[in-house]
């Protein structure tokens, strides 16, 4: 019976998981949801053992940055 109050600070330990993981998620703009994330979201990394770091799938300024040629856009101009 001893040796279960030993074990207790080894399985706390484990359940704490990686010191400023949290603080890193924000940093890469997500947020920690214990369990699974949720639609639209999807996980990016986790924060601790059962806590996943969620963040959007897409960005939108990814999406801005595709750029179209005017010359895809204009009729007849096909340089080819």
């Amino acid at each position: 019976m001893r040796i279960v109050y030993l074990l207790i600070p080894f399985f706390l330990l484990f359940l704490q998981g990686a010191a400023g993981t949290a603080t890193q998620c924000r940093i890469r703009g997500g947020f920690c949801r214990v369990g699974s994330c949720r639609f639209p979201h999807i996980a990016i990394g986790k924060c601790a053992t059962f806590i996943s770091c969620c963040g959007r799938a897409y960005e939108v300024d990814a999406l801005n940055s595709v750029r179209t040629s005017p010359w895809l856009l204009a009729p007849g101009n096909n340089p080819h």
